[in-house]
């Protein structure tokens, strides 16, 4: 099992906070990190002293097929939207199973192989949520084709967090695909959108990982959080355990207290981060 995250040096703080929370809960684990961008000489440095990270190099197809799309369009100030396409580093030059988070989330439990992924098809990839109204696929007939074609989410996926298995998304089958019109039918999030793409043309199954691993959650809706056998679970509703959580914003506190609590605990046990 491969675990995977992206970050750049304008990221960095977020990445500190992810190895720090990744590890409390995942001691015996490696994380892969793909380079967002060239942005990447201070967690270079960090990932060669570390031998538990390993560094993933950008396939230049993948950043061909970002490029065929959104040409020099930018996500945001500074940031060009077929930035994100590296997301799909995580499925080359292996063919294990794997799990992929963004590093602005908040891991809260053990990532065990057994209790979630054990039900994961070959051929499959499944995702931490859908894509918010219209930001994948905003066309309502570009929608209906992929669904027709076998998409299971109208509005697509978030790919904040996903599991699949490498060779799933084949780069050249991909660039085949990759073309200036499609950005027409695209939203704003460009990896989701083509992810969309692929999923429908090409007949990956997909879904959500809550429709083979039920009891996992992806967010907190308040209530008491108990810590148990390397899992955060909801007090009220024990068969729901946490996997990790989000943040949006610059400041990752304050947390809710439960939250908190747990984090604090577990960080407690192996010191304070690396600055």
């Amino acid at each position: 099992m491969r675990f995977f995250t992206m970050a750049n040096d304008g990221r960095l703080t977020d990445f500190l906070r992810f190895l720090q929370v990744f590890f409390a809960f995942n001691p015996e684990k490696n994380l892969h990190v793909i380079p967002f961008d060239d942005g990447f000489e201070k967690i270079s440095k960090i990932i060669n002293e570390d031998e538990r990270l390993i560094f993933v190099p950008a396939d230049p197809g993948i950043d061909s097929i970002g490029q065929a799309v959104y040409a020099d369009e930018y996500y945001r100030p500074d940031v060009p939207a077929w930035r994100y396409f590296r997301k799909f580093n995580v499925f080359c030059g292996h063919d294990e199973p794997f799990f992929f988070l963004d590093v602005n989330s908040v891991v809260l439990s053990s990532w065990e192989d057994e209790w979630y992924f054990s039900e994961i098809d070959r051929n499959s990839v499944y995702f931490r949520g859908p894509s918010a109204i219209r930001r994948t696929l905003p066309k309502d007939h570009f929608s209906l084709t992929l669904t027709e074609l076998g998409l299971k989410s109208s509005s697509g996926y978030n790919m904040g967090g996903f599991i699949s298995h490498g060779g799933v998304f084949d780069t050249a089958l991909a660039l085949t695909l990759a073309r200036p019109e499609l950005r027409k039918v695209f939203g704003r999030a460009p990896e989701q959108a083509f992810m969309a793409l692929y999923l429908g043309v090409f007949g990956i199954d997909n879904g959500l990982m809550t429709s083979i691993a039920p009891s996992i959650r992806f967010r907190y809706d308040g209530g008491q959080l108990i810590f148990q056998d390397g899992k955060t679970i909801v007090g009220d509703a024990p068969e729901h355990i946490i996997l990790a959580t989000k943040y949006t914003r610059v400041d990752y506190t304050p947390h809710p207290r439960e939250m908190d609590e747990i984090l604090s605990q577990r960080l407690s046990m192996i010191g304070k981060p690396r600055s």
